[in-house]
């Protein structure tokens, strides 16, 4: 869903802020603190404020609430905004991708280090008919520039529960990938996937329909730097990129970037849902090329062709082994 979907976050993440706030912030020492009241409701009605601008799609208005160099960045993709005409872009791009946004947050800390400075912690749930739900942490921080209350930060990653690894090789959990998969169609994608020595890596050569060139290679490995599953993909036309996966309840997520031939930028999300362990779908949305957005792809169904020696199948409830949320 992420333009990635939680990129939405830097707009909407109030949503559901006012019915959360308690009454007491968290002073530096870690004990609660008396806030003054006035400063509190204002910064609560200029986050509601921001959350209906964005909830009514008055997208104009939202530079009013964010600091013109505020800064965003998505931990888990990497993806980023340095000031308020970039995350506005990105919001726009990402609501005309994904009209069908909800989201809902839980506001689990509230900071006040200094009289005009402010931090929220939580954690936000964005639904949308176009994919599954998906759950991450988020930190803004807030500053009284003037009259007013702007947004200075926004710092969004996966849940604790999404990022720990566990498994001493994460990769094995995505092993049920290995074997040649085909797409039901005539001029359909063909991946031949499988181990490299070590079991470390797994490679994905993929060609188009009867050509007998591949299109592209794709490789799978563990990055210990930022502890999760990252791949890298090449392409014959001198594109390349890369991406981050995420196992969810059913489904493995995979937030991609990815620099053209011509110097361009696309971003997507790819989800690919295990259907029984020769079936699967993958369906790419939240594609952005240079910026515009463009439509959800449909799910393709691809089934597995040869036989593999590998001993991994998806679970009937999750397509996480345990030890593979990254």
């Amino acid at each position: 869903m992420n333009t990635g979907p939680t990129l939405l976050l830097g707009a909407c993440l109030t949503a559901a802020i006012l019915g959360s706030v308690g009454s007491d912030v968290i002073a530096q020492d870690g004990q609660p603190a008396a806030v003054d009241s006035n400063s509190r409701q204002a910064v609560q009605e200029r986050l509601q404020q921001y959350a209906d601008a964005f909830n009514h799609r008055e997208l104009d208005s939202l530079p009013q609430f964010v600091a013109a160099d505020v800064r965003y960045r998505d931990q888990t993709s990497g993806r980023e905004a340095n000031s308020a005409t970039e995350l506005i872009d990105q919001i726009r791009a990402a609501v005309e991708t994904e009209p069908t946004l909800k989201l809902s947050a839980t506001v689990e800390e509230v900071e006040q280090t200094e009289t005009n400075q402010a931090t929220v912690r939580g954690t936000t749930t964005l639904t949308s008919d176009q994919a599954p739900e998906e759950t991450s942490s988020f930190e803004i921080t807030l500053s009284k520039r003037s009259a007013d209350w702007v947004i200075t930060t926004i710092i969004e990653r996966a849940t604790d529960e999404a990022s720990s690894v566990d498994s001493a090789n994460p990769i094995e959990a995505l092993g049920w990938l290995v074997g040649t998969w085909n797409e039901d169609s005539e001029n359909g994608l063909q991946s031949k996937i499988d181990f490299l020595p070590g079991r470390r890596f797994i490679r994905r050569t993929f060609q188009v329909g009867s050509e007998t060139e591949p299109v592209g290679y794709e490789m799978i490995g563990y990055d210990p730097q930022s502890n999760r599953v990252k791949s890298w993909t090449y392409f014959a036309d001198g594109s390349f990129g890369n991406g981050y996966w995420a196992g969810e309840e059913d489904h493995w997520r995979m937030e991609m970037t990815q620099t053209l031939a011509d110097g361009g930028q696309a971003t997507a999300t790819c989800i690919v849902r295990p259907i029984d362990r020769d079936t699967m779908t993958v369906r790419i949305i939240s594609r952005v090329l240079n910026g515009e957005p463009l439509p959800n792809g449909e799910a393709v169904t691809l089934k597995r062709q040869t036989d593999t020696t590998a001993t991994d199948e998806p679970s009937p409830n999750t397509a996480t082994p345990s030890g593979a949320n990254q």
